[in-house]
């Protein structure tokens, strides 16, 4: 091997052709040094022996460096997001909630919530629901009356009601829909999630409370109508006017408000169900347990059998609660328990007039017999009002037949009742003031 003359340094090696001097030449390079005694070399330096080991040493030396520089970064991290989440949990009232609904008002916290409904106190809650309970309150920045509907996220399905109901409010504005302030997703006092929608309060509470009120309080037939127009209003809204349509899927009267005008307006969207274009095309969705959850006796028939959401379903329940401001009876009844029907009740109840006597609500009928509310009545006022009564459960029973398509559309029934409105107003039955 002849490495001679090519100016190489550094430490000559000890092993294979360099153990023998006749393998090898190197003469004439100055700058080596070591290797085995017979060639006379000068012993290499300690910095010169260390050489070829720097540059090894330096490459882990710099990992080393990069490793450690990570580690720390990342523990710092970690120290940062817990002493956060601990400071968060410590001051959850002040932590700006959440806004979930582009309503254009101004954001609420969790604090602002618990002063305006005095701690959420007994004497501030208005019900209980499936999926929360149900507050009124005063908001600083307000001041009429809010509602403050608290989510119980220990129930299953919660989380998921509150986003429909956020995403289906988000989308709607209608006269005869409740009308939402804003919302807030927080962390409570005890470090716990805070979900909340505040909505408009509604002064005459649920059409279910004025069912089951005394005649002195019951409605009369033309306030009847007035809700029964505006909450057919509200499902048109929702299932023809809409971007997308709405199914609201949990139609009753618990869930029917009346304001200061008893003007009616539809709520609670905790359960409804946004469709698709494509969706909304085809007119239906496919069911399935875990979402059709709908209130024993106002569900639509097919629901319960696995059926497809649609329309139809929600005007099943339209013709239910119409059968029920009229007779004053619930389709839970007990009389419903032999196999019979609120809706058969009442399709019974039009075969002669002694029979429709028996359906109608007997504080109706005091009404009716009231001298001081029929003095302005027609001399033939009397067999008109039976008409109307007649018209009205007619359109009750043509929107809660069995077979879905069979329905009355939404919009006929609105004709209808508007027809029955007017026949009434001409004979003096109703007031005027009830448009």
């Amino acid at each position: 091997l002849n490495l001679s003359f090519n100016q190489l340094e550094g430490e000559v090696p000890r092993e294979g052709v360099f153990k023998n001097t006749s393998q090898f030449s190197i003469i004439g390079n100055q700058n080596l040094c070591g290797g085995i005694p017979e060639i006379q070399l000068p012993r290499c330096s300690v910095n010169q022996e260390s050489k070829n080991k720097g540059s090894a040493l330096s490459t882990q030396a710099l990992l080393i460096m990069i490793l450690s520089i990570l580690i720390v970064s990342i523990l710092v991290a970690l120290i940062v997001v817990i002493c956060w989440r601990k400071r968060s949990r410590r001051e959850p009232i002040n932590r700006p909630a959440t806004p979930l609904l582009s309503v254009g008002c101004s954001r609420v916290s969790y604090q602002e919530l618990l002063e305006a409904t005095n701690g959420f106190s007994a004497s501030n809650l208005l019900g209980e629901g499936a999926f929360g309970t149900v507050y009124k309150g005063i908001l600083h920045q307000h001041k009429n009356p809010i509602v403050v509907k608290v989510l119980n996220l220990q129930n299953v399905g919660a989380i998921k009601s509150f986003e429909v109901e956020c995403e289906a409010l988000r989308k709607i504005r209608h006269r005869n829909l409740v009308k939402v302030i804003t919302s807030c997703s927080s962390i409570d006092f005890k470090g716990n999630d805070f979900k909340a929608i505040v909505l408009e309060f509604m002064a005459n509470g649920s059409l279910d409370k004025w069912l089951k009120c005394d005649s002195s309080h019951h409605l009369d037939f033309g306030q009847m109508l007035d809700v029964a127009i505006d909450v057919g209003n509200a499902l048109d809204h929702l299932h023809h006017q809409c971007e997308s349509m709405i199914i609201h899927c949990d139609l009753k009267p618990a869930n029917v408000l009346l304001n200061n005008d008893m003007v009616a307006y539809v709520s609670d969207f905790g359960i409804a169900m946004i469709l698709s274009d494509t969706m909304s095309k085809l007119g239906f969705v496919q069911a399935t347990s875990s979402l059709i959850k709908g209130t024993i006796g106002y569900i639509a028939p097919e629901y319960g059998m696995g059926g497809p959401t649609s329309p139809e379903g929600d005007i099943y329940s339209y013709g239910i609660l119409l059968l029920e401001m009229i007779t004053g009876k619930m389709p839970t009844d007990e009389l419903f328990n032999n196999g019979s029907s609120l809706h058969n009740f009442c399709k019974m109840g039009l075969m002669s007039l002694q029979q429709l006597k028996e359906i109608v609500d007997i504080r109706l009928l005091k009404q009716i017999n009231d001298p001081n509310k029929s003095q302005n009545m027609e001399v033939d006022g009397d067999d008109i009002i039976w008409k109307c009564f007649v018209a009205f459960i007619k359109v009750g029973v043509a929107c809660s037949v069995e077979v879905p398509f069979e329905r009355m559309k939404i919009e006929d029934a609105i004709k209808e009742l508007q027809a029955i409105k007017r026949m009434c107003q001409n004979h003096h039955i109703v007031n005027q003031s009830n448009c």
